[in-house]
């Protein structure tokens, strides 16, 4: 994997990927570009700060993918 500038992306804790996430969005240069949603595809890695459930096992201590989805989902729509 890597980065708009090419270099590689190192991920070294837990981490969520959320792959394939479809979208539409009113993205473009000109004004006609933006009229009409275009479908926009991401992929995402979430790097976590603290381990959470990834160690603990604990069900209260996970993250709902869900919310995470819905947050890349209203910038790219936005």
């Amino acid at each position: 994997m890597t980065q708009p500038s090419g270099a590689p992306l190192a991920l070294e804790g837990p981490r969520i990927v959320l792959r394939g996430l479809r979208v539409l969005g009113h993205h473009g240069v000109g004004a006609a570009e933006r009229a009409e949603a275009q479908p926009f595809e991401v992929d995402l890695d979430l790097e976590l700060a603290e381990p959470g459930a990834a160690w603990s096992d604990e069900l209260a201590e996970t993250l709902d993918y869900g919310t995470a989805a819905q947050a890349v989902a209203a910038v790219v729509s936005g």
